[in-house]
């Protein structure tokens, strides 16, 4: 009799971490749904980041999503038993948490090299971005005005998030 009740809070116990690991690949799911650096934050800092005279002339932000291997152990063992005629057991198939790359490519005016120099060190200041490069500049007459036109190219880093201080401050966890 104890061994029948110990089977069924054995059974009970099973459910319950089947149960847990459930709703913590649901609550991973929906984490990767919520944008944790916003467009409008990342613009605003951006713009905040710019010296006086420093312009934008075009912004382009692009995703691209990461894809993850499937494991090869597993497609391979179940390969192996599916071609002896064996029967296997059918195990759930993992969501997989969408994953993105974010890069940006700003171009823009500055009245000098030294607004262009002042911009590109605060972005690599900037703990959420990385890759910060300087792809180009040039002089250029702009209605008589000498200018520096250039483009800068970034990226933004995989685990970037602004929602985890709650003082405000940017952060990546």
């Amino acid at each position: 009799k104890r061994t029948d009740e110990a089977g069924l809070q054995v059974a009970m116990l099973t459910a319950l971490q089947q149960s847990r690991i459930q709703m913590l690949e649901r609550a991973e799911l929906a984490a990767a749904l919520v944008e944790r650096v916003p467009r409008s934050v990342l613009m605003a800092e951006m713009i905040n980041r710019m010296p006086e005279g420093l312009g934008l002339t075009d912004f382009d932000l692009s995703s691209t999503r990461i894809r993850t291997p499937p494991p090869a152990a597993a497609s391979a063992a179940h390969g192996r038993r599916a071609a002896r005629g064996e029967t296997t057991k059918k195990v759930p198939a993992r969501i997989e948490v969408p994953q993105y790359m974010v890069r940006m490519k700003m171009k823009g005016v500055a009245p000098t090299d030294l607004h262009v120099s002042r911009f590109l060190s605060s972005l690599n200041e900037y703990q959420l971005l990385q890759d910060v490069r300087l792809e180009s500049t040039e002089e250029d007459l702009v209605e008589e005005d000498i200018v520096r036109r250039f483009e800068i190219t970034c990226a933004l880093k995989p685990n970037a998030d602004v929602r985890s201080n709650a003082d405000g401050r940017n952060a990546v966890q």
